[in-house]
């Protein structure tokens, strides 16, 4: 495991003083209430992240890349793709507020929830050719698809697959996952219509409290087949799930994928290796996800208390053999960022390394339970 970046608090590249008084003076931007969320790295080696509201609109823009430029609390910040996408009126056709981000294929897929203290918009995708930065598509999601019957939902990782015919792309699938509404938003280029669908296997049956770093706070939140509260993970079809099924046949068509020891958070994957966090030993994890698995079969790779408490961004990158990791500081997010301790981390993995890592101990291991 190697850092690559570490911030006490976060600051931006502003075109000049002046625009930053003036950020700090109308509310705009409160270095102790801006947190870092996602993580992705572009094929030209520039690493997105994600800067939510979570709390109010003291973030003056929500998704940025990391400049070279170091200031005072860590690398500055480069609003993506730039202020102009930030500082107009028209709030609804601004990037509002991105909790997660997926690149794929040189194009960055952004995830506006559209919410903020003081905006109320319908989320919407945001695709952008990251050749020239230049906007390629929004897709605007219903408030009927985002949310489910009793009007709940918050939308919050997406998910992009390509439908590839002799080796060209020709259809863009992007699944994007509800935490709180329990569900998940399905968009298909070939129809040019998304859809949402629902199964009980994507609802947490109970809240419990999560405990890092000796803090603990009450937690219920869902992700598409691993609610964030629940240990088991599961998997449909990609082509039922284009098919838009109602629920009962959702549940007809979700499998058992397998089984982790505690709560996760992120998960990522590359081939038949999936990686998890263990949020009660600050780890990283892993197995292979190409048969069913059980919490004996998950593989530690690296641990933590500092670098890997709290992790909310995990990538596999294919193209830089990386798996790249953004981890808080979990009190900071509870009580208050400290800007004389370091808050946030982005660590990295050799792809290859933990992969043949995890190979090595789950195939023995595993196969003997069936002899």
């Amino acid at each position: 495991m190697e850092t690559v970046y570490q911030w006490k608090y976060l600051d931006y590249v502003w075109d000049n003083p002046e625009q930053k008084e003036e950020a700090i003076n109308s509310g705009n931007y409160n270095v102790s209430e801006c947190y870092l969320n996602d993580i992705d790295k572009a094929d030209d080696g520039r690493i997105f992240v994600t800067v939510p509201k979570f709390f109010n609109d003291t973030v003056p823009a929500s998704l940025v890349t990391v400049s070279d430029t170091i200031g005072s609390g860590g690398p500055l910040l480069c609003p993506y793709p730039d202020w102009s996408w930030y500082n107009n009126n028209n709030t609804c056709d601004n990037i509002v507020n991105v909790y997660s981000i997926y690149i794929k294929c040189n194009h960055i897929f952004v995830l506006d929830t559209g919410l903020g203290i003081s905006e109320n918009c319908d989320p919407k995708l945001l695709i952008f050719n990251l050749e020239n930065n230049t906007l390629v598509k929004t897709i605007n999601i219903p408030p009927d698809i985002a949310t489910n019957e009793s009007g709940s939902g918050f939308l919050t990782r997406p998910f992009v697959y390509f439908y590839v015919i002799q080796h060209k792309y020709k259809y863009t699938q992007v699944f994007i996952s509800d935490m709180i509404g329990s569900g998940l938003v399905i968009y298909d280029s070939s129809k040019n219509s998304s859809c949402r669908v629902e199964s009980d296997f994507m609802r947490a049956t109970n809240s419990i409290n999560f405990t890092i770093a000796n803090e603990t706070i009450s937690f219920i939140a869902d992700l598409f087949y691993n609610p964030l509260t629940e240990k088991k993970i599961y998997k449909m079809k990609i082509a039922n799930l284009l098919k838009c099924p109602d629920r009962e046949t959702a549940n007809n068509q979700t499998e058992l994928a397998g089984e982790l020891s505690v709560q996760t958070g992120p998960i990522a994957s590359a081939k038949c290796s999936i990686f998890t966090t263990n949020y009660l030993q600050s780890t990283i994890e892993g197995t292979n996800a190409c048969k069913q698995f059980y919490p004996e079969s998950m593989v530690v790779l690296a641990q933590n208390n500092e670098t890997l408490q709290s992790v909310s961004g995990m990538k596999a990158l294919k193209n830089h053999k990386e798996l790249i990791v953004l981890s808080n500081r979990f009190d900071a997010f509870i009580f208050g960022i400290n800007p004389n301790e370091t808050n946030f981390f982005v660590v990295k993995f050799d792809l290859k390394k933990i992969q043949k890592e995890i190979n090595s101990n789950t195939c023995t291991k595993y196969d003997l339970h069936n002899v």
